[in-house]
């Protein structure tokens, strides 16, 4: 049976191992400025922000899923994306950081 920390640390591990790959799907729709496909990543990845309760990274998420819909220039998303991708490597350094502390 595992305990609080172990349920912790897995989840932890797999949210850092896939939450990247979901970051480099959403990176080549908007490379490929693909709309629908944008708004579709985005869409995939907005839960899982909530899950770990990164609140303002989830409403930015849901600003470059709106802003896909409703075919907003791609310059717009970009900036948007440029500014989770910071917010997300730190997230990811504190995620990892907390994880190292559990041991």
């Amino acid at each position: 049976m595992m305990d609080n920390s172990d349920i912790i640390r897995e989840f932890i591990t797999l949210y850092l191992a896939q939450t990247p790959l979901d970051e480099e799907a959403l990176r080549i729709a908007i490379r490929n400025n693909n709309l629908n496909e944008i708004a579709s990543k985005a869409h995939h990845i907005k839960p899982t922000m909530e899950y770990i309760g990164a609140f303002a990274l989830k409403d930015r998420i849901i600003t470059i899923e709106s802003l896909a819909k409703e075919q907003a220039d791609i310059d717009l998303i970009k900036d948007e994306f440029a500014i989770l991708e910071r917010q997300l490597q730190d997230l990811y350094q504190e995620l990892q950081h907390y994880l190292n502390s559990l041991g």
